[in-house]
C-alpha cells in the first residue's frame, strides 16, 4: 500500500510540473540564483542574463535602463509587465520561455530595484574626512578626490569594489589597525552611490 501511494505521489509531482499558463516550468540548478544574488542586482545583471540574450532582438529599447524603466514598477513585481509577460508566456516571443530561474532573476532585480532605490548614501567629502585621510592617504596621495577614487571602484558592481574588498579581507590599510564594522559601513554607503 505504501508503494503504491508513493508511485503515485511522485506521478503526481511529475505531472504538476509541466505547461502552465504559456509558462514551461524548466528544471534547473537550484544554487543559480542564490550564488549570483550574494549582491543587489543591477540593470547590467539583468541586461547580461535577460535582456540581450532574450529581448534585446525585438525590443531595441529594453538595452538601455531608461528603455526598460516603463516594464518595471520597482520593488512589485507581480505589477511589472516584464515580469508579467515572461511569467505568462507571451514573451519571448518565437523562442522557448524563459527558465524558473530566469523568472525568479527577472523578480529579484525587481526587488533589488526598491531596495537600491533606497540605499542610505554620504558624500565624497564624509568618505574623505572620516576614512581616506586617516587610513588611506599617507599611501595613497591619489585618492584625494573623487575622479582618483573611481580607479578602486567597479562601477558595474560597486559594493565588490576594490575600496571595500581590499578592507573587508583585511589587506588594507596595511600600516593600521583594520577598519571596524561602522567604518566598512562608511566605504558602503558612499559606493551605494554608483549603484543604478
Amino acid at each position: 500500500m505504501k508503494a503504491t501511494i508513493s508511485i503515485i505521489i511522485t506521478t503526481l509531482l511529475l505531472i504538476s510540473c509541466g505547461k502552465r499558463d504559456g509558462f514551461e516550468f524548466i528544471e534547473t540548478h537550484g544554487n543559480d540564483l542564490q550564488l549570483e544574488h550574494e549582491k543587489l542586482l543591477t540593470f547590467q545583471d539583468l541586461r547580461n542574463r535577460i535582456l540581450v540574450p532574450h529581448c534585446i532582438t525585438c525590443h531595441k529599447r529594453s538595452g538601455t535602463e531608461e528603455g526598460i524603466e516603463k516594464w518595471v514598477i520597482a520593488g512589485d513585481p507581480e505589477n511589472s509587465k516584464i515580469f508579467k509577460v515572461i511569467r505568462d508566456g507571451s514573451m519571448p516571443k518565437k523562442a522557448d520561455p524563459l527558465s524558473t530561474a530566469d523568472l525568479e532573476f527577472v523578480r529579484q532585480y525587481i526587488i533589488d530595484l526598491a531596495t537600491r532605490r533606497n540605499l542610505e548614501t554620504i558624500d565624497f567629502v564624509t568618505l574623505k574626512n572620516e576614512i581616506l585621510v586617516p587610513y588611506c592617504l599617507n599611501c595613497h596621495k591619489r585618492m584625494d578626490n573623487e575622479e582618483n577614487l573611481k580607479r578602486w571602484i567597479d562601477l558595474n558592481n560597486p559594493l565588490n569594489s576594490r575600496l571595500l574588498q581590499a578592507v573587508i579581507e583585511g589587506k588594507m590599510p596595511k600600516n593600521g589597525p583594520p577598519l571596524d564594522n561602522e567604518e566598512q559601513l562608511l566605504i558602503k554607503k558612499y559606493l551605494n552611490n554608483f549603484l543604478k
